[in-house]
């Protein structure tokens, strides 16, 4: 199930990314500057705190060397090449993305400058991340830590997730609400952990990504249970969650889960409300010229929910 979970993770982010590079066409200096305010102020507290932590408890064997990669973004590769730390682990996730934003902001650049068509780029460069993670798992036999915590392998995700919402804008007259549901439920079957990694990062993404790109369509029964004001909240709060579910996650065996859990609510409200939210405005603010809100679709919370957010 979480490796369900991040899949998931990856095509909302690849829809939402198309939404701001492709259709608002968002100028790549905010883009860039939004993506810093959004995550190295949070990332760089959390990133303090366990390593004061660390000092103290030093069953978690966290180096210098596993914190600069974390806040660099590179633990996806330090730690596909072994060079793990458990209570840091999750970050992987954090650094393909910010790989493949980047990779997205020169596509966009590209395309606005040549006209080239973002979707059948973002399509292709998708296709080769799978080939990738294919020839790595087939012919060199690696393991699924050597391969899909690889951005060369595992953003086809988001990649792909982009291409197709891309390709479905030119599309109208699409009236079939139980394509989403169906090809939703495909891959989440095709994510479940005995199918082998090659068929679940290709045609179980692909599924998840249509029915991602299509969850418009789904009927409306379905799009009020995902705007609900808990799942909207829950998708502002994601980011600080995220943060901070991985050490409790390990402190589970050791504290008392009723513990726990309330400890981790703590710590992502802190982190949300004193850390995320207030640099964010800060720095949107104060650095560059962009001072409004953007209206965006809050996809990990709400697939089609609109609310108005400190810009990103």
């Amino acid at each position: 199930m979480g490796r369900f979970g991040v899949e998931l993770f990856f095509v909302l982010s690849g829809r939402l990314m198309a939404e701001i590079l492709f259709v608002k066409k968002l100028s790549l200096p905010d883009f860039f500057r939004r993506r810093i305010a959004r995550v190295w102020p949070a990332l760089l507290v959390f990133l303090l705190a366990i390593g004061i932590l660390s000092r103290i408890r030093s069953y978690l064997h966290v180096t210098g060397f596993n914190l600069w990669a974390a806040l660099i973004v590179i633990a996806n590769y330090t730690g596909a090449f072994g060079y793990r730390c458990a209570v840091l682990d999750h970050i992987w996730t954090l650094c393909i993305e910010e790989h493949t934003y980047l990779l997205l902001g020169l596509i966009a650049v590209w395309t606005r400058r040549t006209g080239a068509n973002p979707a059948t780029i973002c399509l292709t460069g998708a296709g080769f991340c799978v080939l990738s993670g294919a020839f790595q798992t087939i012919v060199l036999h690696k393991d699924y830590y050597a391969v899909y915590w690889r951005t060369d392998a595992r953003a086809s995700s988001i990649l792909l997730s982009c291409g197709l919402f891309l390709a479905f804008q030119k599309k109208q007259g699409f009236h079939l609400s139980f394509v989403p549901v169906v090809m939703g439920f495909i891959g989440f079957l095709l994510n479940l952990d005995p199918v082998p990694d090659v068929l679940k990062y290709s045609l179980g993404s692909t599924c998840l990504a249509f029915a991602v790109c299509l969850i418009d369509k789904a009927p409306a029964g379905i799009l009020n249970i995902l705007s609900q004001t808990i799942l909207i909240r829950l998708g502002l709060w994601s980011f600080s969650l995220y943060l901070w579910q991985q050490p409790f996650a390990m402190f589970y065996g050791i504290s008392h889960p009723y513990f726990a859990l309330p400890a981790l609510i703590i710590c992502t409200l802190a982190s949300f409300y004193l850390v995320e939210q207030p640099a964010r405005r800060h720095l949107n603010t104060h650095w560059g010229k962009n001072r409004g809100k953007t209206t965006r679709n809050v996809s990990a919370g709400a697939f089609n929910s609109k609310i108005e957010v400190a810009s990103e």
